[in-house]
Formats: structure tokens, C-alpha cells, sequence
């Protein structure tokens, strides 16, 4: 991944390896787990089932975001609200499509 910068690919089960695979910042006493979700950065954590996404990660680790068009970035980073939620067995709803047409004059 191009924009993996500051990061380290680790690999669980190995001498001193962290407890899942995934990318890691290298903090100065401790590794952070970090998780590139349509481009954007998130910090991960702990919890009962693995782990799940926390927040977006903090600006000081020079992370690079490659977002995805149409990801609404500066509403993301105002309300830094969580990612969280809990589980539930609500029917999702429908995701209403639209259908694009290529307007564009071709050979």
C-alpha cells in the first residue's frame, strides 16, 4: 500500500509480535494498531471479539489519508465522532442505487 508511510506490516505468533496481523505505528514505549478504511486512517483497539475501530488516528503520526471520492473528510475530522456501535440484528436498510450514464462523446 503506496500510503502505508510510518507504518509496519506485523505479523501475530511471532517473537515479541503483536496480538493480531496488521499495520502498527511505532510509538516510542508502545506500537499502535492502525486500520485504512477507504483511505482514511483509524485507530483500532481492543475488544471482546478481536478488535474494532476507535477513532481516526492522531495527526502527529504523519499518516498519509488517500480517501476515496465521495467520503466527506472535513465532516469526519469536526466531529471525530466515533466508529463504534454496538452489535445489533437490525435489518439493514436499503441502500438506494443510482445509475450513471456516460455523457461523454466516445470513439
Amino acid at each position: 500500500m503506496e500510503y502505508a508511510v510510518n507504518t509496519q506490516f506485523l505479523i501475530s505468533g511471532t517473537l515479541d509480535g503483536p496480538p493480531w496481523m496488521g499495520y502498527y505505528v511505532q510509538l516510542p514505549r508502545a506500537r499502535l494498531a492502525v486500520m485504512n478504511i477507504y483511505g482514511v486512517w483509524f485507530e483500532l483497539r481492543r475488544c471482546r471479539s478481536g478488535f474494532e475501530t476507535h477513532c481516526l488516528t492522531q495527526e502527529g503520526l504523519s499518516l498519509i489519508d488517500a480517501l476515496l471520492k465521495g467520503i466527506d473528510y472535513a465532516h469526519l475530522c469536526a466531529t471525530r465522532e466515533l466508529l463504534t456501535q454496538a452489535p445489533s440484528r437490525a435489518a439493514t436498510p436499503a441502500i438506494q442505487t443510482v445509475t450513471v450514464t456516460d455523457t461523454t462523446a466516445g470513439p
